[in-house]
């Protein structure tokens, strides 16, 4: 097992269409279905950390596109550099200053925090964050905050519960108010700001990525469909009814503010809170939805494993007139190697040039048993075999 280029590039292939497929099935899910797409999300981040090239891979040769792209990052384009480092060099620098650019956002919701009014511990709203903390088995310190400048609820807090309500909160009922701390811990609980940091970090080294984009999107809609199951998990029928009340009273009154928390309370998207609504006042799941779950999953397991079986590479068949050597005929042989000054390796069967092989194809059958000729300009040396 190795690292290579080429299999880099097959890892963010597979991680890019494994999202998209997730993104584009999310809206069109029931309420079963939520797990099936988290599964999704995260073999695909699996996917793209892991990207492994196994020796026992098929190796499926491009002949046309990828050689073509890579004979375009291979070209020079500014005094010695290539194509290929320009772009890597832009990618490096771009990543760079995304991930300044969501250090400050971090610092300027810390600044929005500070900002905020706390409330005391013995004021009612702390007491009933302590009464729904317990019930939800979390026995540490909540801590409350009244923003002027935010027109819904927000959690805030990445090692302890920090829940920031909004500035008309009096407006509220106790019912709305409860609710919004029973979601809003569930976020914290659920560890829902740290999955959004870390996609956030990742978005910023795949900047470039337009994937990154609709993936966040996604996400958050995801942890706000689970948050939803979760709080509606601890509430009769009626009370789930109150919670969907909250929602459009927080949707009603929801505005941007001028500071961008990480994570909010609901999607400034319609179709996102219509969704919402359809899930959390669905029924149970029928049979045939459990069987498309499961279908789901064992295809989900079947492509994550098959992605690993297989690796893309260049190709190309070389014209035999440039290799030099009047011998050369006298060594042709059904299949053999010829190593070009260049260091590139093609192999020709039955005389004719094939494709091109890399040196990590000399470690595989049937490569390793062919002979080596190395090719200079006026003749050719024989090399020991792999």
């Amino acid at each position: 097992m190795i690292i290579t280029p080429y299999s880099v590039v097959m890892s963010i292939l597979w991680f890019s269409l494994s999202c998209l497929i997730g993104s584009i099935i999310l809206p069109k899910v029931s309420k079963g279905g939520l797990v099936l797409i988290a599964v999704i999300f995260i073999l695909a981040f699996i996917r793209l950390c892991v990207p492994l090239d196994f020796f026992k891979s098929i190796i499926v040769r491009s002949y046309f596109i990828y050689s073509f792209l890579q004979e375009i990052v291979q070209k020079p384009v500014l005094y010695q550099f290539t194509f290929g480092q320009c772009l890597l060099f832009l990618w490096t620098a771009g990543a760079l200053i995304r991930l300044f650019w969501l250090a400050k956002k971090l610092i300027s919701q810390h600044a929005f925090r500070r900002n905020s009014y706390a409330f005391e511990s013995a004021d009612d709203f702390m007491t009933l964050a302590q009464q729904i903390s317990k019930e939800l088995g979390y026995h540490k310190d909540v801590k409350l905050a009244l923003s002027p400048y935010a027109t819904t609820a927000y959690q805030a807090g990445l090692f302890r519960p920090y829940i920031l309500l909004p500035w008309n909160i009096e407006d509220f009922s106790v019912i709305d108010i409860r609710n919004m701390l029973y979601h809003e811990l569930c976020h914290f609980l659920g560890f829902d700001l740290w999955i959004l940091l870390g996609i956030q970090i990742a978005t910023c080294v795949l900047w470039w990525n337009p994937v990154m984009y609709l993936l966040y999107r996604s996400v958050e809609q995801l942890l706000e469909l689970r948050c939803d199951q979760h709080v509606c998990r601890h509430l009769e029928k009626s009370e789930q009814y109150d919670y969907l009340q909250t929602l459009i009273n927080l949707a009603r009154n929801n505005s941007p503010g001028p500071f961008n928390v990480v994570l909010g309370y609901t999607g400034s998207n319609e179709a996102n809170i219509m969704q919402r609504f359809k899930l959390m006042t669905q029924t149970k799941t029928t049979s045939a939805e459990r069987v498309k779950f499961y279908v789901g999953l064992i295809t989900c397991a079947l492509l994550f494993i098959a992605s690993y079986c297989f690796m893309l590479q260049p190709g190309a068949i070389p014209p035999t007139d440039e290799i030099a050597g009047d011998d050369i005929g006298i060594c042709i042989m059904d299949a053999f190697i010829m190593r070009s000054p260049d260091g590139s390796l093609t192999l020709y069967l039955d005389g004719r040039a094939a494709y091109t092989l890399s040196d990590k194809d000399l470690q595989k059958e049937p490569y390793c048993n062919y002979e080596i000729f190395d090719v200079y300009k006026g003749a050719f040396q024989c090399s020991d075999a792999k």
